[in-house]
């Protein structure tokens, strides 16, 4: 994955299964990473609109210079993004 969109930051194995799930039923495809690690992780997920993938952000420059372009949201906010991505494919 060559860019990311956002960074979905994620608490506690059972938000992350959710985000994780959530995800693939928009049809996102997650990169180099299984499943199990991408749940089990404390790291943030980071998601590329355009090619509709998603990995985890295991480096600490990276978030940061994510976060300081506000790139990192909260999964509720994510959701409600691709709500509205949906409502205008239709």
């Amino acid at each position: 994955m060559s860019n990311s969109d956002y960074l979905i930051a994620a608490r506690g194995i059972i938000e992350r299964g959710i985000i994780y799930n959530y995800l693939h039923e928009l049809g996102y495809k997650e990169c180099v990473y299984t499943r199990e690690y991408m749940i089990n992780s404390d790291y943030p997920f980071a998601v590329c609109i355009k090619r509709k993938e998603f990995i985890i952000i295991e480096s600490a420059t990276l978030c940061y210079l994510n976060d300081r372009e506000g790139r990192v949201i909260d999964f509720e906010k994510f959701r409600e993004f691709a709500e509205k991505q949906k409502r205008k494919e239709v």
